[in-house]
């Protein structure tokens, strides 16, 4: 897999305003995650650190726009942190498939090394010219 550090330099220098009015520009998605599914996986998006948020947002980007599958250990070896709290991917994850950036394709053992071989999701970049089911 195609490998590359994800940006978020320009994060570092913002002010709390600042990030806060980038935060507007996910609201879309924070609307997706409140119309289809629980309570706890909408609080763990909208109370996401948006520093954390938008570094992470980018990097599932990049991973998608590849179109070939990878879960969230990904990210962080794109130099993604670890969030705060770690129901975040979940949440992170959600909210792309709920705007149908990617899909699940499938299950296998975690590659995080603090996982013990749990199972994870294996997402998918949704292509434009294909209706993928959510």
């Amino acid at each position: 897999m195609k490998t590359a550090k994800v940006y978020c330099a320009d994060c570092h220098r913002k002010t709390g305003a600042e990030l806060q009015l980038d935060a507007g520009r996910d609201n879309h998605l924070a609307a997706g995650v409140a119309q289809q599914t629980t309570d706890g996986v909408r609080q763990a998006y909208e109370n996401a650190d948006w520093w954390w948020h938008d570094c992470a947002m980018r990097a599932l980007t990049w991973l998608a726009d590849l179109q070939q599958p990878f879960s969230a250990f990904d990210l962080t070896e794109l130099g993604v942190p670890e969030p705060d709290d770690h129901h975040r991917w979940g949440a992170l994850f959600r909210a792309a498939a709920t705007q149908n950036l990617i899909r699940c394709v499938g299950y296998a053992p975690s590659r995080r090394p603090t996982a013990g071989g749990s199972i994870c999701r294996v997402w998918q970049g949704v292509s434009d010219d294909v209706d993928a089911p959510r």
